[in-house]
């Protein structure tokens, strides 16, 4: 992690803003002195805006953080809705949703999947079990005490 010092803690690095640039181009990253932060936006409109800058585009809060790191970009790139479902409209939250129920159909039928598994091993070594049990009974006369 790297910490910047004096006025360069304010200033946004190109390496930063490429990165963004890399996961959308309309998000916009700059350092916010009310509350001693740096915080990405993004222009509401999108890929479809004109403008480079987005300075005076209308903005959606993404995401506020403290310092400059990798760690920022990965969590932005987990977050990216837009390339993934399209946009953050209805369609957008009926293909989230729509993936959400897909995973946790697929977890839960994974789950009742693992259950069973736990079962037929279970099974398995109870007949282990009795197995072994029979076999020592017919090896040994219990019928008769040993001396």
């Amino acid at each position: 992690m790297i910490y910047l010092v004096g006025e360069d803690a304010r200033s946004v690095p190109d390496w930063f803003k490429r990165g963004l640039r890399n996961i959308d181009p309309a998000l916009v990253c700059y350092y916010n002195r009310f509350q001693n932060h740096f915080c990405i936006d993004r222009c509401v409109h999108g890929s479809d805006c004109p403008s480079s800058d987005h300075i005076s585009c209308q903005k959606a809060s993404v995401h506020v953080f403290e310092h400059m790191s990798e760690t920022v970009l990965d969590k932005i790139r987990s977050m990216d809705a837009w390339t993934k479902y399209g946009d953050n409209g209805e369609t957008g939250l009926r293909r989230q949703r729509k993936e959400r129920e897909n995973a946790k159909a697929e977890w839960d039928a994974k789950a009742a999947e693992d259950a069973k598994q736990v079962w037929r091993d279970g099974f398995r070594d109870d007949r282990v079990q009795i197995n072994k049990l029979v076999h020592l009974l017919q090896q040994h006369d219990v019928a008769r005490v040993h001396k």
